[in-house]
């Protein structure tokens, strides 16, 4: 028996859901996350905050290559449960090695368009999203609203 048990409670110790992203760690509120990152709302940071060596390079140390913007989603209750890294996609040997890099590190990674600009001087941008997710927070506060609005239906 102790045999099944041992590996199981190995397995599970380093199989966990939560995340830290350099500092920034699922279940955070959003004004820690926001004080911690320096980004002007707790939701999310722009392109004029995190590129060009900004925000993160100074504030965690750390300099993302091509990392347009970042996004935090927060349970009801106020906990971190999802960020959302979005790099400017890159090109030729650069674009592979970022691709490859992206899929390694993080087990979500979707391409997007994004438009940037207005009028006659707007341009799309190929984004790659990796998001790093708290799927147990996620799980407790989806059965949470569930159950405070079942009712509702």
């Amino acid at each position: 028996m102790k045999k099944i048990i041992v590996p199981i409670l190995l397995l599970t110790s380093f199989y966990s859901f939560a995340f830290d992203y350099h500092g920034i760690k699922s279940g955070m509120g959003a004004e820690e996350v926001k004080a911690l990152t320096g980004c002007q709302y707790s939701s999310s940071c722009s392109y004029e905050e995190v590129g060009a060596d900004k925000i993160f390079n100074t504030t965690l140390g750390i300099n993302p290559p091509s990392l347009w913007s970042v996004s935090f989603a927060y349970t009801s209750d106020d906990k971190l449960w999802r960020i959302s890294l979005n790099f400017r996609e890159a090109s030729f040997a650069r674009g592979v090695a970022q691709q490859k890099a992206l899929n390694k590190l993080y087990s979500s990674v979707s391409k997007t368009t994004e438009k940037v600009g207005s009028g006659s001087y707007s341009f799309n941008i190929d984004i790659l999203a990796a998001m790093l997710i708290d799927d147990n927070l996620f799980k407790k506060d989806s059965d949470k609203i569930y159950k405070e609005t079942i009712d509702l239906y």
